[in-house]
């Protein structure tokens, strides 16, 4: 068994072989071309297992391992950089960790998809790319038509308010501008569509993209991106480890008795916090409960805040259903208080007689009660000898 160490860069690529006992079998500078690392790994003793950090393009190195049938493991950034030296770094020294760790049993692995699942995932987050250009485009199209007075209340995510937008009745220069506008917009729309015609054909609608399109506010697409992102519910622990995940959850820094609230973390999943937060506005309209909870925080704390904490819950439903394996059912109505006043009987100005059946006896006695509506029900009398009882007495 060989332990191979990868320190991957966008030009060259250093290796560190390790053999059984731990003594260096090579270490080598390669260009980072695809057929010179093939050529390299075909070439090399197997079996073998490659380490590598998961930086930048570390998939197209992951492909050509797994494709020689050979193991790779993807290491956590920040993990290896606690083993790193601080006064000495370079990428011969980076390989050569990564291969000690994997000899030792200390290298930290995280969980990966396969060669499949990233090619697939790969269409989804284009596609969100793609969508969330053509958002920004269409917003600077309505505001640039508003600066020319017109109140821009077409639907730019169709083509007739496409096509209407550039009709607007404006200069030479500014009609310019809007057609460019018209036709990044219609170009858009198009690759969109090529990619979903795409994405059909490849998409396999498994039970978890099922579970998550029962959620409010997830369609086809969000779930499939979700899903893609996730990959393997079993990675997370706890629903906590999948919002620290997701990024949803804001940090915080604690010293002395004192906590202090701290900015998003940086090293998370981008693409999965754009899907959650994307579904908040249907799923706070299915939810009364969370839409008075949005609706307070939007007022208190500003909408971005507002919008990360239902994205945060949904995160938690999310997390739930996909380890109970089940779909999502919708929150109860909460049950209608009852009106105290329908529960007390009605009473009239003028006194009323109630009858009392003395235990042990046929015998009936009437007793005069005094209507009062603080009080239904209470005898005056008996009233009046507490009241009496309560009063301090009078002076002497």
């Amino acid at each position: 068994m060989y332990w191979i160490g990868v320190d991957h860069h966008k030009r060259n690529t250093y290796v560190t072989s390790l053999k059984e006992d731990g003594s260096v079998h090579l270490q080598r500078n390669l260009s980072a071309q695809a057929h010179v690392l093939r050529a390299f790994f075909r070439d090399h003793p197997k079996p073998y297992v490659v380490g590598i950090e998961a930086t930048y393009a570390w998939e197209y190195v992951a492909d050509i391992v797994e494709g020689l049938g050979q193991e790779i493991r993807v290491g956590h950034p920040l993990l290896l950089k606690a083993f790193a030296r601080r006064h000495q770094k370079n990428d011969k020294i980076d390989s050569r960790l990564s291969a000690w760790l994997l000899y030792r049993g200390d290298f930290p692995a995280i969980r990966h998809p396969d060669r499949k699942a990233r090619r697939q995932r790969d269409l989804y987050r284009q596609r969100l790319h793609l969508v969330r250009r053509r958002s920004g485009t269409a917003a600077r199209a309505k505001a640039f038509a508003d600066r020319l007075g017109f109140t821009a209340e077409m639907n730019l995510s169709t083509r007739r308010g496409v096509a209407a937008l550039a009709a607007l009745p404006v200069g030479q220069a500014q009609a310019t501008v809007l057609a460019s506008h018209q036709r990044l917009l219609t170009f858009l729309y198009q690759e969109i569509e090529q990619l979903d015609k795409a994405i059909e054909a490849v998409a396999q609608c498994t039970p978890e993209v099922q579970w998550l399109m029962s959620v409010p506010g997830i369609g086809p697409y969000l779930a499939l991106l979700i899903a893609s992102e996730i990959f393997d519910i079993a990675r997370f622990r706890r629903a906590e480890n999948l919002v620290g995940y997701a990024g949803v959850a804001p940090g915080n820094e604690a010293s002395g008795g004192k906590v202090f609230a701290s900015h998003l973390a940086p090293s998370v999943n981008r693409y999965l916090r754009w899907g959650l937060c994307e579904a908040v506005g249907h799923y706070v309209r299915a939810c009364p409960r969370l839409q008075a909870k949005y609706e307070r925080l939007k007022r208190a704390k500003g909408w971005k805040t507002a919008r990360l904490a239902i994205a945060r819950h949904i995160a938690l439903v999310v997390y739930h259903l996909l380890k109970e394996r089940r779909p999502y059912r919708a929150e109860a109505p909460p049950a209608a208080a009852a009106d105290p006043r329908a529960e007390t009987t009605t009473t009239t100005a003028t006194t009323t007689t109630a009858t009392a059946t003395l235990k042990g006896t046929n015998k009936k006695r009437r007793l005069r009660t005094t209507a009062r509506p603080d009080s239904p029900g209470v005898c005056g009398d008996r009233r009046d000898a507490r009241e009496r009882l309560a009063r301090p007495p009078a002076a002497t």
